[in-house]
Protein backbone atom coordinates (compact mmCIF):
# COMPACT_ATOMS: atom_id res chain seq x y z
CA UNK A 1 0.00 0.00 0.00
CA UNK A 2 1.29 3.45 -0.91
CA UNK A 3 1.73 6.14 1.75
CA UNK A 4 -1.45 8.21 2.11
CA UNK A 5 -0.13 11.52 0.71
CA UNK A 6 1.63 9.81 -2.19
CA UNK A 7 -1.51 7.84 -3.07
CA UNK A 8 -3.67 10.98 -2.83
CA UNK A 9 -1.29 12.83 -5.18
CA UNK A 10 -1.46 10.02 -7.70
CA UNK A 11 -5.27 9.94 -7.55
CA UNK A 12 -5.52 13.75 -7.80
CA UNK A 13 -3.33 13.88 -10.90
CA UNK A 14 -5.05 10.94 -12.57
CA UNK A 15 -8.43 12.61 -11.99
CA UNK A 16 -7.06 15.81 -13.56
CA UNK A 17 -5.77 13.79 -16.50
CA UNK A 18 -9.14 12.09 -16.99
CA UNK A 19 -10.95 15.45 -16.82
CA UNK A 20 -8.61 16.98 -19.42
CA UNK A 21 -8.05 14.22 -22.00
CA UNK A 22 -7.16 16.77 -24.68
CA UNK A 23 -4.29 18.13 -22.60
CA UNK A 24 -0.73 18.26 -23.91
CA UNK A 25 0.09 15.90 -21.06
CA UNK A 26 -1.09 12.99 -23.22
CA UNK A 27 1.81 13.75 -25.55
CA UNK A 28 4.26 13.50 -22.66
CA UNK A 29 2.82 10.24 -21.33
CA UNK A 30 3.71 8.59 -24.64
CA UNK A 31 7.36 9.63 -24.49
CA UNK A 32 9.74 6.71 -23.76
CA UNK A 33 11.48 6.75 -20.38
CA UNK A 34 14.96 7.45 -21.75
CA UNK A 35 13.63 10.47 -23.65
CA UNK A 36 11.66 11.92 -20.71
CA UNK A 37 14.76 11.96 -18.51
CA UNK A 38 16.89 13.35 -21.30
CA UNK A 39 14.36 16.18 -21.46
CA UNK A 40 14.45 16.45 -17.65
CA UNK A 41 18.23 16.88 -17.73
CA UNK A 42 18.28 19.44 -20.54
CA UNK A 43 15.02 21.41 -20.57
CA UNK A 44 15.22 24.87 -18.99
CA UNK A 45 11.52 25.72 -19.21
CA UNK A 46 9.79 25.61 -15.82
CA UNK A 47 6.54 24.31 -17.35
CA UNK A 48 8.32 21.14 -18.49
CA UNK A 49 8.51 20.10 -14.83
CA UNK A 50 4.74 19.60 -14.74
CA UNK A 51 4.87 17.36 -17.78
CA UNK A 52 7.69 15.32 -16.27
CA UNK A 53 5.76 15.19 -12.99
CA UNK A 54 2.71 13.73 -14.76
CA UNK A 55 4.88 11.19 -16.59
CA UNK A 56 6.49 10.15 -13.31
CA UNK A 57 3.13 9.85 -11.53
CA UNK A 58 1.80 7.54 -14.23
CA UNK A 59 5.07 5.58 -14.21
CA UNK A 60 5.99 5.96 -10.56
CA UNK A 61 7.54 2.51 -10.06
CA UNK A 62 10.40 3.42 -12.38
CA UNK A 63 10.02 7.20 -12.36
CA UNK A 64 10.66 7.71 -8.65
CA UNK A 65 13.86 5.64 -8.88
CA UNK A 66 15.05 7.74 -11.80
CA UNK A 67 14.50 10.99 -9.89
CA UNK A 68 16.31 9.60 -6.85
CA UNK A 69 19.32 8.70 -9.05
CA UNK A 70 19.56 12.32 -10.18
CA UNK A 71 19.69 13.95 -6.73
CA UNK A 72 23.49 13.90 -6.82
CA UNK A 73 23.74 15.35 -10.35
CA UNK A 74 24.84 18.96 -9.88
CA UNK A 75 24.84 19.86 -13.57
CA UNK A 76 23.43 23.35 -13.97
CA UNK A 77 21.09 23.81 -16.91
CA UNK A 78 19.35 27.06 -15.98
CA UNK A 79 15.71 27.95 -15.60
CA UNK A 80 13.32 30.09 -17.62
CA UNK A 81 9.65 30.91 -17.21
CA UNK A 82 9.49 30.44 -13.44
CA UNK A 83 6.94 33.12 -12.64
CA UNK A 84 5.54 33.31 -9.12
CA UNK A 85 8.47 31.30 -7.83
CA UNK A 86 11.29 32.40 -5.54
CA UNK A 87 14.51 30.45 -5.06
CA UNK A 88 16.24 32.52 -2.37
CA UNK A 89 19.84 31.64 -3.26
CA UNK A 90 19.19 32.47 -6.93
CA UNK A 91 17.60 35.80 -6.03
CA UNK A 92 20.57 36.69 -3.82
CA UNK A 93 22.94 35.57 -6.58
CA UNK A 94 21.15 37.73 -9.17
CA UNK A 95 19.97 34.80 -11.30
CA UNK A 96 16.28 35.50 -10.58
CA UNK A 97 14.33 38.64 -9.86
CA UNK A 98 12.63 38.91 -6.49
CA UNK A 99 8.92 38.49 -7.14
CA UNK A 100 5.91 37.39 -5.19
CA UNK A 101 5.41 33.68 -5.22
CA UNK A 102 6.09 30.31 -3.73
CA UNK A 103 9.46 30.19 -1.96
CA UNK A 104 11.41 26.97 -2.43
CA UNK A 105 14.86 25.86 -1.33
CA UNK A 106 15.54 23.37 -4.11
CA UNK A 107 17.70 24.87 -6.85
CA UNK A 108 15.70 24.31 -10.03
CA UNK A 109 18.65 25.57 -12.08
CA UNK A 110 20.36 22.24 -11.30
CA UNK A 111 19.31 18.67 -12.02
CA UNK A 112 19.67 17.76 -8.34
CA UNK A 113 17.27 20.52 -7.30
CA UNK A 114 14.72 19.61 -9.96
CA UNK A 115 14.81 15.97 -8.85
CA UNK A 116 14.39 16.87 -5.18
CA UNK A 117 11.57 19.31 -5.95
CA UNK A 118 9.64 16.79 -8.05
CA UNK A 119 10.07 14.01 -5.51
CA UNK A 120 8.51 16.25 -2.85
CA UNK A 121 5.72 17.37 -5.18
CA UNK A 122 4.86 13.81 -6.22
CA UNK A 123 5.21 11.94 -2.93
CA UNK A 124 4.37 14.59 -0.35
CA UNK A 125 7.54 13.58 1.53
CA UNK A 126 10.33 16.01 2.43
CA UNK A 127 13.76 14.77 3.43
CA UNK A 128 15.57 18.05 2.81
CA UNK A 129 16.52 20.26 -0.10
CA UNK A 130 19.03 20.24 -2.92
CA UNK A 131 19.90 23.92 -2.77
CA UNK A 132 22.32 25.97 -4.82
CA UNK A 133 25.14 25.55 -2.30
CA UNK A 134 24.47 21.90 -1.37
CA UNK A 135 27.69 19.91 -1.19
CA UNK A 136 28.19 16.50 -2.78
CA UNK A 137 28.10 15.01 0.73
CA UNK A 138 24.80 16.71 1.55
CA UNK A 139 23.27 15.56 -1.74
CA UNK A 140 24.45 11.99 -1.13
CA UNK A 141 22.84 12.02 2.32
CA UNK A 142 19.62 13.37 0.82
CA UNK A 143 19.71 10.69 -1.84
CA UNK A 144 20.23 7.99 0.82
CA UNK A 145 17.13 9.17 2.68
CA UNK A 146 15.08 8.87 -0.51
CA UNK A 147 16.57 5.44 -1.26
CA UNK A 148 15.65 4.26 2.24
CA UNK A 149 12.10 5.57 1.77
CA UNK A 150 11.81 3.95 -1.66
CA UNK A 151 13.13 0.61 -0.42
CA UNK A 152 10.54 0.57 2.39
CA UNK A 153 7.87 1.42 -0.16
CA UNK A 154 9.05 -1.34 -2.51
CA UNK A 155 9.10 -3.95 0.25
CA UNK A 156 5.45 -3.19 1.10
CA UNK A 157 4.17 -3.18 -2.50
Amino acid sequence: MLPKTFNENIIKHKVYFNEHPDSIIIKYLKIPEENIYDMFENEKEYTSLDNIKFWTIFNYKTGIKELIKRITNTKEIGLVGAYDLVINDRVENGDMPLERGEVINDDLFRISGKASYLLKEITGEDFGSAGMYATDEELTKLQQKWIKWYNRLSSVN
